[in-house]
């Protein structure tokens, strides 16, 4: 019953927001838009997928962030090898 009052744009973007993520080009300001996300509305976003009865998705969708994560760290490390190597 409440599901009707969350708008559609909104359901989309809790439902989908992590495969976006995924498919994007991970940069600074990214990875910063991904904190604030995290530090300021991801209570919110949970508590909108129990609303809408999707609660099986954050798992995967935080799994994805982290995977994102992981991977742009194993870039950054790899980059700083390579900077030391020819320093």
């Amino acid at each position: 019953r409440l599901a009707r009052h969350v708008p559609p744009y909104i359901r989309y973007a809790c439902r989908h927001w992590s495969h976006h993520l995924c498919k994007s080009a991970v940069d600074d300001t990214l990875l910063t838009l991904l904190n604030t996300f995290c530090a300021t509305h991801l209570l919110y976003w949970i508590e909108t997928l129990g609303l809408i009865g999707d609660m099986d998705i954050a798992v995967d969708a935080l799994q994805n962030a982290i995977h994102i994560l992981k991977v742009r760290i194993q870039i950054v490390n790899i980059c700083l090898c390579i900077a030391f190597a020819h320093a």
